[in-house]
C-alpha cells in the first residue's frame, strides 16, 4: 500500500486539510487524537455512516451533535428509516459494527443506497485486528464496506490489515505528520508488583486532583479499590453486563459517563476497562486535567497487556484537554509462551490445511451420520475462529493472532516495552524500574485457595523476612500489605524471631501457641515485675508453695498478668534459682540466686 505523507501545522484541524471530508479508497492514519476527524464527517456536504467502536462513544458524539443519529441495540430498523426519510439534509448516522446490518436492513425502506449514497467511514480501524478475537461480529460491515464507491478508515494508531481488497482496491495510506513537538510525558514504571506501584503513585498524587485508571480487569479494579479503601470516592466504567454485577456487589458502576453542561462528572478516582481506551472523548472543565494511570498486571490478569505502540496514545488522547500527568505501570513475565512470525505461520497452516481436509469430507459426505460428525468437528476445533463458513480464511483473525504475538513479545522481555515507545515516538518516556522484595506472582499464590495454608505461612514467612532486611517506603507499604492476611507470621518474627519459627514449623496452632507463651513470659519477665518479686523474696531463703503462691498472684494482678493460676509458684524459677524443698510437713522451694 503506498503511503503518503501530509503536513499539519500547529493548531490546524483535519477539515483545514480536507474541507469537502476524508479522501475515498484510504486508511487515514492521523497521528494525533482530537484533530476532528469524526467531527469532519458529520460536518461533510453527503450522507455518511461513521461505525464506532463502542456504544459510550456514539452517545457522547450524538449528546454533542444532535442531528446524527446513533444506531446501538434497542434502535430498530423502522426508527432508522423514519430518520432517513424524513431528513431534509444530509444523513449521518453512527453505528456499532453489531448493529451495522440493521442500518443496511433500514435502507431498504428509503430511497438511498449504501453503496452509491454514502460514505462509509470505519472508525479506530486497529479495532478490527485487536478485538475480533473476543468479538467476532465487529467484521460484519467488512464485506459491505468494500461494495462502497465512497468510504475509508481512520485512527491515530491504525494497524495496517492484509486483507487483500485494500490492494485490489487501490487503498492508500494518508499518515498526517505534525510539523511541531507533540509528544507527551509518560512515566513508564516497570516493576515486579504492580499493586504497590499503583499505591505508591496514588499516595503522591496532588490532593484535588482527579484520577483516571485504565485497567482491563473488573476482578483487577475491584480489588485495588478494596485495597486503597476508595468504595466511597471511585466508579467503574465499563460494559453493562459487568456494570450490573459490580453495582449488585455494592460497587458504583456505569456504562456510560454522567455528563453535565457538556463535561464528564467523574468521582476522585475512576477506573476504566477497554470499552473506553479509544474513540470516547473524556471532557473535564478547564484546570481539571486528571492524573492518567495505565495498568498491566500478567500474573493475574495476562489481558491487561496494554500495546505501546497504539492504547496508551489512545487512552491519553480521550482527555481533549489534556492531562496533568501520565503513568503507566507494568510488569513482565518471562515465562510468557510465544510463537515468532515464522512459528505462528506454521502453525496456522498446519491447522488450515487440517481444517481444510475435514471441510472437503463435509463438502463429500455421504450419510447423515459423516454429515453430523464432521460439522461437530468443524464447529467446535479452535481453528474455526480463522475462517468463514465456506473455509476462506479470515485475514482480521490472522492479523490478530499475530499482532497478540507481537505484544506477548514486549512483555517476555525486560526492555522490549520501552523501546516500543522509543520507537513509536509519541512520548517522552521517564522510565525508571522497581525491583521489590513481594512481587506479584508471589501475591498470585498467596491468594490461590488450592494452597494449603501451612505453605502459604511459610512463603509469607520468607517474603517478611526479606522485607524486614530492606529500607523505604514501598518495602514499608509491602509489610503493612502482608501484615492484613498474615498478622500471625509478622507478630511470631518479632516475638520468636526468624530461628524459633523455622524450629516449630508453620501451622497457625502451633505458632499461636508459641507466641502465646512468649507474649506471657514477655508479661511475667516485665522489669516492674521483676522488681516487686524481688521486693517479696530474697536469696538463700526457703518459703513455702502457699506463701509464694499469695506475693505473685497479688504481684501478677498489680500488673495485670494473665497466667494459669493452677501451679503458680513455679513461675518463681522466672526469677531465681529455685528448686523445690519440702520443711516440717510444708511444699515449699528453696531460692538461690536471682535470675
Amino acid at each position: 500500500m503506498e503511503t503518503k505523507y501530509i503536513s499539519l501545522a500547529s493548531g490546524q484541524h483535519l477539515s483545514d486539510i480536507f474541507p469537502e471530508g476524508i479522501p475515498s479508497n484510504v486508511i487515514l492514519h492521523k497521528t494525533l487524537c482530537g484533530i476532528g476527524a469524526t467531527t469532519l464527517e458529520i460536518n461533510a456536504p453527503r450522507h455518511s455512516i461513521i461505525i464506532e467502536p463502542n456504544v459510550p462513544v456514539i452517545k457522547g458524539k450524538t449528546a454533542r451533535h444532535p442531528e446524527v443519529l446513533g444506531v446501538f441495540e434497542g434502535i430498530s430498523k423502522e426508527q432508522i428509516a423514519d430518520y432517513i426519510n424524513s431528513r431534509s439534509g444530509f444523513c449521518k448516522i453512527m453505528t456499532t459494527p453489531e448493529s451495522f446490518m440493521r442500518v443496511r436492513q433500514a435502507l431498504l425502506q428509503t430511497r438511498l443506497y449504501l453503496s452509491r449514497d454514502f460514505f462509509l467511514l470505519f472508525d479506530e480501524c486497529e479495532k478490527l485486528v485487536q478485538d475480533v478475537e473476543f468479538r467476532s461480529r465487529i467484521t460484519l460491515p467488512v464485506n459491505l464496506f468494500f461494495q462502497c464507491q465512497k468510504k475509508a478508515m481512520v485512527s491515530a494508531t491504525p494497524i495496517i490489515p492484509s486483507d487483500p481488497r485494500y490492494e485490489k482496491q487501490g487503498f492508500e495510506l494518508l499518515k498526517v505528520v505534525p510539523s511541531f513537538s507533540y509528544k507527551k510525558p509518560l512515566n513508564l514504571f516497570q516493576t515486579n508488583n504492580v499493586f504497590t506501584l499503583f499505591s505508591f503513585v496514588l499516595q503522591n498524587i496532588p490532593a484535588g486532583k482527579k484520577i483516571c485508571v485504565f485497567f482491563n480487569s473488573t476482578s483487577g479494579i475491584t480489588k485495588l479499590i478494596e485495597r486503597e479503601h476508595l468504595q466511597s470516592e471511585s466508579a467503574i466504567f465499563c460494559s453493562e453486563d459487568a456494570a450490573s454485577r459490580l453495582r449488585s456487589q455494592g460497587y458504583t458502576a456505569s456504562e456510560n459517563l454522567t455528563m453535565q453542561n457538556g463535561t464528564a462528572v467523574l468521582p476522585r478516582v475512576s477506573f476504566f476497562t477497554s470499552r473506553f481506551f479509544s474513540a470516547v472523548d473524556i471532557l473535564l472543565p478547564e484546570g481539571q486535567e486528571p492524573v492518567v494511570i495505565i495498568l498491566t498486571e500478567l500474573y493475574t490478569a495476562p489481558h491487561s497487556m496494554i500495546d505501546p505502540r497504539t492504547e496508551t496514545t489512545q487512552i491519553i488522547g480521550r482527555f481533549r484537554n489534556g492531562v496533568h500527568n501520565a503513568y503507566h505501570i507494568m510488569n513482565n513475565n518471562p515465562r510468557i509462551e510465544t510463537r515468532t512470525d515464522e512459528e505462528l505461520e506454521e502453525y496456522l497452516a498446519g491447522a488450515h490445511k487440517v481444517y481444510h481436509a475435514f471441510y472437503l469430507a463435509y463438502e463429500g459426505a455421504e450419510t447423515e451420520g459423516e454429515s453430523d460428525t464432521l460439522k461437530q468437528a468443524l464447529e467446535t476445533v479452535d481453528y474455526a475462529r480463522f475462517v468463514y463458513g465456506d473455509c476462506e480464511k479470515n485475514t482480521f483473525m490472522y492479523d490478530n493472532a499475530y499482532n497478540e504475538e507481537h505484544i506477548k513479545a514486549l512483555y517476555k522481555e525486560y526492555d522490549a516495552v520501552h523501546d516500543a515507545y522509543m520507537e513509536e515516538g509519541a512520548f517522552e518516556v521517564n522510565w525508571k524500574q522497581f525491583h521489590l522484595k513481594f512481587s506479584d506472582e508471589q501475591r498470585k499464590l498467596l491468594e490461590t485457595p488450592q494452597v494449603s495454608k501451612t505453605r502459604l505461612n511459610r512463603l509469607a514467612f520468607r517474603i517478611i523476612q526479606d522485607l524486614i532486611k530492606k529500607n523505604g517506603d514501598l518495602h514499608v507499604m509491602q509489610l503493612h500489605e502482608l501484615s492484613e492476611r498474615f498478622s500471625l507470621i509478622i507478630n511470631a518474627y518479632q516475638i520468636l524471631g526468624p530461628d524459633k519459627i523455622l524450629e516449630i514449623g508453620f501451622k497457625d496452632q502451633d505458632l499461636t501457641q508459641a507466641v502465646a507463651v512468649a507474649q506471657s513470659l514477655r508479661k511475667e519477665r516485665a522489669p516492674g515485675v521483676i522488681a516487686a518479686v524481688r521486693q517479696q523474696f530474697n536469696e538463700d531463703t526457703w518459703y513455702s508453695t502457699n506463701d509464694i503462691n499469695n506475693k505473685l498472684r497479688r504481684i501478677f494482678d498489680d500488673f495485670h498478668v494473665d497466667v494459669d493460676r493452677r501451679g503458680i509458684a513455679r513461675k518463681i524459677q522466672l526469677y531465681f534459682d529455685a528448686h523445690p524443698q519440702d520443711k516440717r510437713n510444708a511444699r515449699g522451694w528453696f531460692l538461690g540466686k536471682r535470675q
